[in-house]
């Protein structure tokens, strides 16, 4: 893991390396998608843009598997003289206020950020923020109804496969109807969620079961 200096400057109060670090990087993250859309409305094209981001997993909590370098100093194109550098490439976050994190069946592993932005996006419901449940596969059958597409699979189909598990969450998204579409979610062949229930078949193992605090540097993160 590793950021540009300016950013891990900006973090310098941040002691612990690998949380600098991460936050650094996901602070690099929000200026570049700052400067994607800076960029789209210089170019007249953010009114007819949708712009979907969401995290695959939620953030790495285990210990850490691996030092932190830092160098000063360098020349252009030289391997030192870009601060502080992270070896292991997943640590320093934390999911707070739930449970679990990266590769955890446990909320904080699955249960992630999404945001929808855009011109596209109806005035009214920008900055809002919804509670119901969406799942990633979603966004394919989503957008293809705003695309006036069929989600419709046809070699699938005559393959004798199920359809697409993917239902359009738009009318959610614009106000419509504040009642997600999506009611289960098949997480694992030991793990299923159903509205507001989680089953976990017996003796699965869940790992990465600590909680988060507030701070990272809360004894149990």
């Amino acid at each position: 893991m590793q950021a540009p200096v300016e950013y891990q400057q900006r973090f310098a109060h941040i002691q612990e390396d690998h949380r600098r670090t991460y936050v650094s990087m996901v602070s690099f993250l929000d200026d570049q998608l700052r400067n994607i859309t800076d960029t789209m409305k210089a170019l007249g094209m953010w009114d007819n843009t949708l712009m979907i981001l969401s995290s695959d997993n939620g953030g790495y909590v285990g210990d850490f598997d691996g030092d932190c370098n830092t160098t000063s100093g360098g020349t252009e194109g030289s391997d030192v003289g870009h601060g502080t550098a992270c070896f292991n490439g997943e640590a320093g976050a934390n999911n707070f206020p739930l449970r679990g994190g990266k590769y955890s069946n446990f909320e904080g592993g699955i249960r992630v950020n999404a945001f929808v932005s855009g011109g596209y996006l109806p005035a009214e419901v920008r900055g809002t923020q919804l509670q119901g449940i969406i799942h990633v596969a979603d966004w394919y059958g989503t957008l293809c109804k705003l695309a006036g597409v069929s989600s419709h699979d046809q070699w699938a189909a005559q393959s004798g496969l199920p359809p697409p598990d993917s239902v359009d969450v738009w009318p959610m998204i614009v106000g419509t109807n504040l009642t997600s579409p999506r009611e289960t979610i098949l997480v694992t062949k030991d793990v299923l969620i159903r509205g507001p229930w989680k089953y976990i078949r017996g003796n699965t193992k869940m790992i990465e079961s600590a909680w988060g605090g507030k701070d990272y540097s809360t004894p149990y993160t």
